[in-house]
């Protein structure tokens, strides 16, 4: 598996592009490293 980090991180930023258009929390976003929920039920108040 020599060589495979190498070849993610080529892969990652040719996917990316232009890094600076992007901020901390859109790239991590952008490469679905923040963990995220979607609902269809409307958010209620526990209290």
């Amino acid at each position: 598996m020599r060589g495979v980090t190498f070849i993610v991180a080529v892969t990652a930023a040719a996917d990316a592009g232009d890094f600076s258009r992007f901020n901390d929390l859109k790239l991590t976003a952008f490469f679905s490293l923040v963990a995220s929920e979607y609902s269809s039920v409307q958010p209620s108040d526990a209290g």
